[in-house]
């Protein structure tokens, strides 16, 4: 039997932290400005997450933005790191991971990889992804914050490596617990049922309330499992809230101690895809090497069903600036 407090080993690769960096309408310097701490109230709060979404405006990117300037803009100003051949965003392994559909652009230049999104925003649901920020500002900043718009924000860039060759990725982390390096992932989820109460003290039982008429809880904790390794992320903030947007309860996890072990005790065949997600990710990047040889340009198509590495017309400036390029010629 698998009990609660059994340790999980973490199959997925080691990452190493690099920098942080805050990116504050369009601008990005390499400090820790807009990491705040996480304030976890210690009684219910019954926080209407969905007040002032009418003044709310999201960012949208254009499709042929660049959307990694900000990351690679702040890697030409840190100290070098020797070997690096992949720079990517992390949802490239995130996405292939959970098989979230999604699309990447892929320029094999001289043998450096870079990796875009293509995700614009452009449909995204903006009540959700209002309420979703409110819950992070409220905990961070207080209930005289208001949330206007998602243009702050605070990144990480981890090396690690893929396929063997040595990557560097960016996630974007939502704040700290205690120590400045504590990362904290903050997500705010339906209740279905009875809400769990303030006061319950096992997340095992909080979590399986939760679970009871969610049919995709078991991929929420997948998600949630896999984008928090790769944001060298231990712990979650989890709001749970009503029909209403109203916080009823907020509970700190654990993904070491609570998460995995739910997951492997619950949900045995998605615990059997966290462990073999990494495997999928180099198998994709080996097919991008493999490929890239024929075209410089790929195009990487995620489903749930399968990941599709196909040529690309040649497109520079979606993936990276002149500048950066000119960087790696000089290396």
């Amino acid at each position: 039997m698998f009990y609660e407090d059994s340790p999980t080993v973490n199959p997925l690769p080691i990452l190493k932290e690099e920098c942080g960096y805050s990116i504050t309408e369009e601008k990005v310097t390499l400090d820790r400005s807009q990491l705040g701490k996480c304030i976890i109230p210690k009684q219910p709060c019954h926080w209407n997450t969905k007040l002032g979404f009418n003044n709310y405006t999201p960012v949208v990117y254009g499709e042929n933005d660049c959307k990694n300037e900000p990351f690679l803009q702040t890697y030409l100003n840190i100290k070098p790191i020797p070997n690096v051949g992949i720079f990517t965003p992390s949802s490239f392994y995130q996405y292939i991971s959970v098989r979230r559909a999604s699309k990447f652009y892929v320029l094999n230049h001289k043998g450096y990889f870079i990796i875009a999104n293509t995700e614009t925003r452009i449909n995204q649901d903006r009540k959700m992804n209002y309420v979703g920020i409110r819950f992070e500002d409220l905990l961070i900043h207080g209930q005289h914050y208001k949330t206007v718009n998602n243009t702050s924000s605070f990144k990480v860039m981890y090396t690690t490596t893929v396929s063997d060759r040595l990557s560097i990725h960016f996630s974007e982390v939502d704040a700290y617990l205690n120590d400045p390096h504590d990362y904290v992932e903050i997500k705010m989820i339906l209740c279905r049922g009875s809400i769990p109460s303030f006061n319950i003290k096992s997340n095992f039982k909080i979590l399986l309330q939760l679970s009871r008429g969610n049919n995709y809880f078991d991929s929420f904790l997948f998600r949630l499992a896999i984008q928090c390794h790769y944001s060298s992320t231990k712990n979650v903030v989890i709001g749970i809230r009503d029909y209403s947007f109203n916080i009823r309860t907020i509970k700190q996890m654990s993904i070491e101690r609570d998460i995995l072990p739910f997951i492997k005790s619950m949900y045995p065949d998605k615990y059997r895809e966290y462990i073999k997600s990494f495997d999928h990710v180099t198998a994709v990047m080996n097919e991008i090497i493999l490929k890239s040889s024929q075209s410089k340009m790929l195009s990487v198509t995620i489903t749930s069903n399968e990941v599709k590495v196909e040529p690309h017309v040649y497109n520079r400036n979606i993936v990276a600036s002149e500048k950066f390029i000119n960087f790696l010629d000089s290396l």
